[in-house]
């Protein structure tokens, strides 16, 4: 539409004035200008372009004139077309695009001989607008993301890292603008900056991209002989393999993948009696686990056999004088044979028994041990070797004890063990019978000991214990508890839930201190005695005691003090507390005596 411009009002009078006097005056000279109701769409008094967009447009206007004209702009950017005419014409003006942030004007000057007209041109500077200023956490697999930029100039998006790039590259106005962003193997989190230029305004847009991540749910697989399938949970944030070094037996599925997974591994049965590892490795990219597989070897009458010849060369027994195996001789079918001395065979020729006397280890042999590979004798129900002071095993009790799963009663007394009970004890679950009293064995005993919920008798009185678990309370099943003489230090609160138990006995005991246990008071049935004197108990008795129900208590020789609680003074079972017929044992010689400079206030 093309629009007509007014010139400032003077003009438009005189203008008026011309036309008017026309009219009268013949005589007007050929030349003079007549410019007739130059007038604009908008009000008559508004001679402007105004708000051009930044982008630049093109306006038209119109010129009524009877004479010769032209058309000037005072700005380059702000160009005119017709410059010149005459009568009445129509005026481009093209105003270009800017990159200026700031506003800008021109003037466009329209002369007729003397008169001038003019037109102000405003054009808007140039904006810039990022929807986001950062993208943040990108996985490590790689994304495809967005942000918008709001502008009115054209632009350009640079970025400063090859595996960050942008769709489109350069362009004019708004847009939303598509981010590519690569995946990674590099365990760092790494970053890319987005430059947008629009004109003069510049801004930035920050990517950054998490290192790649592989985690495996566990590194060791234990695979029985029989063979076993495993699944494994894999956390990653990136594409990953995973592959097995020992195809033949131990194969992982899927072998690749993206992001978070699950591995199932398969290992078919070792029917050797050779023990195997494979190694299952995930990669990706520079990132690396490994999941080691181990599988025991097939355990049958072989490797039994092979078990007894270690165990023969282990403890000296070439120079056994009584008792001594005969390697030349088979093993029996079943059952037992004196050419292998309590050697005991089960019906499907496995050994389940070993009970050797102490006089089997000559004294000249100093160096007797336990073989790790007595943990291979899996169907083993009773081991029972005693010692005695020259004829005795020494070294650590070895940890291929824990695995013989199947044993109901161990006994390894009086020999001359260093370190401590392992471990793998707790996984003796059907275990009935510990015996390892005056052996050498140091420290605190596992707590693994409380899977032991069959257990009904342990002796480990006379050893160099230190410390019991509170763990040992699961031990449900306990009749006879016996640790005196040892090295104890404290008593965890282990027998609040022993209602079967017959005899604890603690005594001699010095180095165990601490108050008398209160969950003995919960012990209301009938049993035989409690043995705890000697030792060095503080407080008092607990008042709890009063239900205790048991044949013999003797908690005399400790450091006891304070008053005997009324309850446990006045129980009926403690009737005869001080004067007791001559027949009768002395309840209060039992209780009362305590050590120097020790002992109770009311016992009298």
């Amino acid at each position: 539409m093309t629009t007509f411009i007014s010139f400032r009002k003077p003009i438009f009078l005189i203008c008026a004035c011309l036309y008017l006097l026309s009219g009268f005056l013949q005589s007007c000279k050929e030349d003079e200008l007549v410019l007739q109701n130059l007038v604009l769409e908008m009000e008559d008094d508004i001679n402007a372009f105004p708000g051009i967009s930044a982008a630049g447009e093109t306006k038209t206007f119109g010129i009524i004139c009877s004479t010769q004209w032209t058309v000037e702009s005072n700005k380059s950017w702000c160009i005119v077309s017709p410059t010149a005419g005459t009568g009445n014409g129509s005026v481009t003006v093209i105003i270009e695009s800017t990159e200026e942030p700031t506003t800008r004007t021109a003037f466009i000057k329209v002369k007729a001989a003397n008169l001038i007209g003019e037109i102000t041109v405003t054009q808007e500077g140039t904006e810039l607008g990022v929807s986001t200023s950062a993208i943040a956490n990108v996985s490590a697999g790689g994304t495809v993301t967005s942000f918008d930029i709001t502008t009115t100039a054209a632009w350009t998006i640079t970025s400063s890292a090859t595996w960050c790039s942008v769709i489109p590259e350069s362009g004019t106005g708004d847009r939303s603008i598509t981010v590519m962003v690569e995946p990674t193997t590099e365990a760092v989190e790494r970053s890319a900056t987005l430059v947008i230029v629009a004109g003069a305004h510049t801004d930035y847009v920050t990517v950054t991209q998490e290192g790649a991540t592989v985690e495996l749910s566990t590194n060791l697989i234990e695979a029985v002989s029989a063979g076993t399938t495993t699944t494994v949970t894999l956390t990653a944030n990136t594409p990953w393999t995973a592959s097995s070094n020992q195809t033949g037996w131990c194969h992982v599925t899927p072998s690749s993948g993206s992001g978070n997974g699950i591995l199932t591994i398969t290992v078919d049965p070792n029917t050797s009696i050779t023990t195997r590892t494979a190694t299952i490795t995930v990669v990706a990219g520079a990132l690396s686990g490994i999941i080691t597989v181990n599988q025991e070897r097939i355990y049958n009458r072989l490797s039994d056999s092979l078990a007894l010849v270690d165990i023969y060369n282990a403890v000296g027994m070439e120079d056994a004088t009584t008792g001594k195996w005969d390697l030349n001789a088979p093993l029996p079918v079943s059952g037992t044979s004196t050419d292998w001395t309590g050697v005991r065979i089960n019906a499907q020729g496995r050994v389940d028994s070993i009970v050797v006397a102490a006089s089997v280890i000559p004294a000249t042999v100093t160096n007797a041990y336990l073989p790790e590979s007595i943990g291979d004798l899996t169907e083993l129900r009773w081991l029972a070797w005693a010692g005695n002071a020259t004829s005795r095993l020494t070294g650590p009790i070895p940890d291929g004890i824990g695995k013989l799963t199947k044993l109901i009663r161990l006994t390894l007394t009086t020999h001359a063990f260093t370190g401590s009970i392992p471990d793998g004890i707790g996984n003796l679950t059907e275990m009935i019978n510990i015996s390892m009293a005056n052996s050498t064995i140091t420290g605190a005993v596992p707590a693994s000991i409380g899977n032991l919920t069959k257990l009904t008798d342990i002796n480990l009185s006379g050893t160099g214990i230190t410390s019991l678990p509170i763990e040992m309370g699961n031990c449900v099943n306990m009749v006879n508890f016996m640790c005196f003489g040892t090295q104890l230090t404290s008593l965890p609160e282990i027998f609040g839930n022993w209602t079967k138990i017959g005899t604890i006995m603690l005594n001699g005991t010095s180095s165990l201190t601490g108050p008398l246990p209160a969950s003995m008071g919960s012990l209301t049935h009938a049993f035989t005695s409690v043995f705890m004197y000697n030792c060095s108990f503080t407080g008092t008795i607990p008042a709890s005691w009063a239900n205790l129900n048991c044949n013999t208590l003797r908690i005399e020789g400790n450091k006891l003090s304070g008053e005997i609680p009324a309850e446990v003074k006045t129980c009926p079972k403690w009737a005869s507390w001080f004067a007791l017929p001559a027949a009768t044992p002395n309840v209060g010689a039992y209780i009362c005596p305590q050590q120097a400079g020790f002992g109770f206030t009311n016992c009298n």
